[in-house]
C-alpha cells in the first residue's frame, strides 16, 4: 500500500510488476519501467522506486518472497500463499480486504490514485501538469476533476475556518 501511495500506478500495471522487467535494479536503487504497450494510454512509465521504501523492498525480496510458493521460478513481484495468482483481480481484492481490516473501509488501488492526485492538486493548485504526469493521463481533462475536488476541499475548509472565527468573535 505504501508503494501505491507514492507511485499510484493503475491496478493492472501495479499487479503485473515483474522483477528484472518492470521493476529493475540500478546501481544503488530500483526503477519502475513500464513500456507503452503495457499502459492504458500507450505512453511508457519511468519512475524511480521511492527511496523511503527501499528497505521494505529489500526485506520483502530477501526475507519474505523467497518463502512463498513459485518464488524460485517466477519473476512476478507480487506472490500469494499459492504462488503466482492467475486471477487478474486478486491484488485489487487483497488490497480492498486489507484496507477494510486496517481502517474499517475498503480502499481499492484506484482510490490511491485519486488520493495522490487530490493531495498533489491541493499542494500545487496551479500545476495541473504535475498530477497529469503522476497519473500518466494523456488528456488534461481527465486530471482536471482532481483539481476541482481539491478546490472544493480547500473552499470548504476556508468556510469552516470563517465560521469558527465568526463564532469566536461572537462569544
Amino acid at each position: 500500500m505504501a508503494l501505491l501511495v507514492r507511485r499510484p500506478l493503475r491496478t493492472a500495471n501495479f499487479s503485473h510488476l515483474r522483477i528484472g522487467h518492470e521493476l529493475r535494479p540500478s546501481a544503488s536503487s530500483w526503477n519502475i519501467l513500464i513500456p507503452g504497450e503495457q499502459t492504458k494510454n500507450g505512453a511508457p512509465i519511468e519512475m524511480p522506486f521511492p527511496p523511503a521504501l527501499l528497505d521494505a523492498l529489500t526485506c520483502y525480496l530477501e526475507r519474505v518472497r523467497p518463502h512463498l510458493p513459485s518464488a524460485a521460478t517466477s519473476d512476478s513481484l507480487w506472490l500469494c500463499k499459492f504462488g503466482v495468482n492467475r486471477n487478474p483481480y486478486w491484488l485489487y481484492e487483497r488490497i480492498g480486504k486489507l484496507t477494510k481490516r486496517l481502517t474499517g473501509r475498503a480502499v481499492n488501488p484506484h482510490m490511491f490514485r485519486a488520493m495522490g492526485a487530490t493531495v498533489l492538486a491541493e499542494e500545487s493548485p496551479d500545476d495541473l501538469f504535475a498530477a497529469a504526469d503522476l497519473l500518466t493521463h494523456k488528456h488534461l481533462s481527465t486530471t482536471e476533476r482532481y483539481y476541482i475536488r481539491a478546490r472544493t476541499l480547500s473552499a470548504s475548509r476556508r468556510v469552516e475556518g470563517l465560521i469558527s472565527e465568526a463564532k469566536k468573535r461572537a462569544r
